[in-house]
């Protein structure tokens, strides 16, 4: 755990260097091997950290903290845990923050969730307590040494603190004070949503560029033009452009020719996200690790 010895955050770091961070979803199920394959392999390819998400799309899965405290000791990397208001309550919240802590886990992406409705539980009760909004300002106090009642921790959390935000949105320009109210609650830095439109990436590059924070910006390697379809009609806050849903229709019939097309895409993406940016949020479709790794080693042929 070099980076965390030097005391250098993820937030450091890439405001000195090109920074990749990459995501996979915990299993839905105990047979985690694959899981645990992939970890190891994103570990060897030399990503900055590892993050992992907490019940994306509300589908249940495996906690998160759990797999990153079985598997720290495997691996070099940093974990990076999400944490959703969705599923805890405030009591919740803040116990599970101090277990993180506890632990030695200090980088978090801090989001309000998918709706229940939207995952396997549909009857589930969505918590929200708090917005992401409030969880960040909880963070932040947590390092002040407070809890969210005011009362002394007797001793200061150390937090890095990730806040999710979406560019996919008809008037992106319109979105400086949504970046503005989280900063303001203390977001360190922010992690996109998957974007598949380079002018989203050119619009959010002028929209951030007054921001001392710095932005990870998300992809997302297609795997097939099925998968494209769910995530273009299915996902909150992901469109694919026209022109790239075209191109899959295609060779629809030819899942690896469909790779090759989205892999191509992604690297055009990634071209256009680091012509501004120094962060790189990649984000592992199905368990598919492999994809994300010709990403990373293509980044880094490019340095």
């Amino acid at each position: 755990r070099d980076r965390v010895k030097t005391g250098e955050t993820l937030v450091d770091k890439v405001k000195r260097e090109v920074t990749i961070v990459a995501e996979l979803d915990p299993p839905k199920n105990l047979e985690i091997a694959k899981f645990k394959e992939g970890v190891k392999a994103l570990d060897t390819s030399g990503v900055a950290a590892i993050t992992l998400s907490d019940n994306s799309l509300a589908h249940t899965r495996i906690c998160n903290l759990s797999l990153a405290s079985l598997l720290r000791d495997e691996i070099s990397t940093p974990f990076l845990l999400h944490l959703t208001c969705r599923d805890h309550n405030m009591i919740g919240l803040q116990s599970r923050l101090l277990g993180m802590d506890l632990l030695g886990f200090d980088h978090i992406l801090a989001v309000t969730g998918d709706p229940s409705k939207l995952g396997d539980f549909p009857g589930a009760t969505s918590v929200y307590d708090v917005t992401s909004f409030k969880l960040i300002q909880l963070i932040k106090q947590l390092n002040q040494g407070k809890s969210y009642s005011g009362a002394s921790l007797k001793k200061a959390t150390s937090f890095t603190v990730a806040a999710a935000f979406n560019p996919n949105v008809p008037n992106l320009a319109r979105s400086g004070r949504l970046i503005e109210k989280k900063i303001t609650s203390g977001a360190d830095c922010f992690i996109t949503q998957p974007i598949f439109e380079g002018e989203t990436i050119k619009q959010l590059a002028d929209l951030s560029e007054s921001y001392e924070q710095p932005f990870f910006i998300g992809i997302l390697p297609i795997t097939s033009y099925n998968n494209a379809l769910f995530l273009h009609n299915e996902v909150p806050g992901i469109k694919l452009s026209e022109a790239f849903l075209e191109k899959l229709a295609r060779v629809k019939d030819d899942k690896s020719k469909c790779q090759e097309i989205a892999l191509a895409e992604s690297k055009k993406l990634i071209d256009q996200a680091l012509t501004y940016f120094k962060g790189i949020y990649l984000i592992t479709p199905f368990m598919q690790y492999d994809l994300v790794l010709q990403l990373v080693d293509y980044i880094k042929a490019k340095q």
